[in-house]
């Protein structure tokens, strides 16, 4: 991915990704250039966003930048082994997408690794079945926990 990265970011203010990315695309250009002593652009088109508003997509994304990278299992510059407790970046939450791969048989590490490496490529749409909504704040974990536990099964990643 000589070209291009992808990046998953929480936005907090309204155009606070915008202004991120820009800020961040800027600085790096002007650093690479002035070391490598080049002009021009380094990235393959311009900034794109999507909104990810279901946990279903979040999924599926998470797993699209992982994968994306050929060589992904040993890509060095990504977040991969992050998510498998291989490394830890300080300013990385690994959190937010490992609790859904929550098991008593597997570490969620290992939930996840089976998840990215061994699951043919969906759309998103094949995610629909497993949206996360309960009824009540009581049942949210539990409810949360069986549909992942459904999700991993139905992809072979955790026995029943």
């Amino acid at each position: 991915m000589p070209n291009h990265y992808h990046i998953l970011l929480r936005q907090k203010t309204i155009s606070g990704l915008t202004e991120f990315i820009r800020s961040l695309s800027t600085s790096y250009s002007m650093y690479f250039n002035k070391k490598y002593r080049r002009v021009g652009s380094l990235f393959q088109g311009v900034f794109k966003a999507t909104d990810i508003r279901d946990e279903n997509y979040l999924l599926w994304v998470s797993r699209y930048i992982h994968r994306n990278p050929p060589d992904f299992q040993i890509y060095p510059y990504s977040s991969y082994d992050d998510y498998l407790g291989k490394r830890k970046t300080d300013w990385l939450n690994t959190n937010l997408l490992l609790e859904f791969f929550q098991s008593k048989r597997m570490s969620r590490e290992k939930n996840y690794q089976e998840f990215v490496d061994n699951t043919k490529e969906e759309t998103p749409a094949d995610f629909s079945f497993i949206t996360l909504e309960p009824e009540n704040e009581e049942d949210e974990v539990e409810e949360r926990l069986q549909k992942t536990s459904t999700l991993l099964r139905s992809h072979g990643r955790v026995e029943p």
